[in-house]
C-alpha cells in the first residue's frame, strides 16, 4: 500500500497558525505547507510557501488548518468544504449559535 504525502494549507498565521506549521513540518506524511494570511509578511514569517489568495490555497492542498480569529472561522470552513478539502479548525469551531446553523446548512 502506498501512502500519499499531503499538501496542507494553513489559513491564518498568527501564533496558532505558526504552531501548526511547526507541527506539520515534523509530520512525515506532509509534503508541503502553504499559507494564507491577509497580513503582509505573515506567511514569510511563518516560513511556509505563500498562496496568493484563499482560492489559490484551496486549489493546491488536500487539507486545511483554520487558525484565524474565532469570528472568521466560518468563512474558511465553508470555503474549504465547498472546495472538497479536509478541515481542521481551532476551537471554538464557530463563534455563535447562528454560525452553527449556517455551517449545518452547508453540511
Amino acid at each position: 500500500m502506498t501512502s500519499k504525502k499531503l499538501d496542507i494549507g494553513i489559513i491564518g498565521l498568527g501564533g496558532a497558525g505558526r504552531a501548526h506549521v511547526s507541527r506539520f513540518r515534523r509530520n512525515q506524511s506532509v509534503r508541503r505547507i502553504l499559507g494564507y494570511d491577509i497580513r503582509p509578511g505573515a506567511v514569510a514569517e511563518a516560513g511556509c510557501e505563500e498562496a496568493g489568495s484563499l482560492d489559490d490555497l484551496l486549489s493546491q492542498v488536500d487539507a486545511v488548518s483554520i487558525c484565524t480569529p474565532d469570528h472568521l472561522h466560518l468563512e474558511g470552513i465553508v470555503a474549504a468544504l465547498r472546495a472538497g478539502r479536509h478541515v481542521l479548525v481551532e476551537k471554538p469551531m464557530v463563534a455563535s449559535h447562528a454560525e452553527t446553523l449556517e455551517l449545518e446548512a452547508v453540511l
